[in-house]
């Protein structure tokens, strides 16, 4: 048996959405499908490892391909009140696109591979 510290709560989540006007100009520009998972482990009293998978479906209207996105945090408290963080976002492949051009003013995104640290101070 794993010991409580190990024993991850995790939360998950499903979207599902259908148009059903075909006339309408949103039709398309939103990914039928969206799944999430996340799990949040204490590791010791002071370290701590988030992680999360996202499945997020097509947009047809917009010729944006599917995409899963993996993401990471270590944390570690240093002290009360202060906690450093290690956190890499988008680690399942160089980049993804979310946004596509609608021919107006709406531009195409791409969400980079990103890892950066931080430093929280809260009282």
């Amino acid at each position: 048996m794993l010991p409580p510290a190990l024993l991850a709560p995790i939360q998950a989540q499903f979207n599902s959405v259908t148009f059903s006007n075909n006339a309408l100009p949103i039709n398309g520009t939103a990914p039928e499908q969206q799944f999430g998972i996340q799990s949040f482990v204490n590791v010791s009293s002071r370290a701590s490892f988030d992680n999360s998978i996202y499945y997020v479906g097509r947009l047809d209207a917009l010729d944006v391909p599917a995409y899963v996105r993996v993401d990471a945090r270590f944390g570690y408290k240093l002290r009360k009140g202060v906690q450093l963080s290690l956190v890499g976002q988008n680690l399942s492949s160089p980049q993804h696109i979310e946004f596509g051009d609608l021919g107006q003013a709406t531009v195409s995104s791409e969400i980079p591979r990103s890892v950066f640290g931080s430093i929280a101070w809260s009282f």
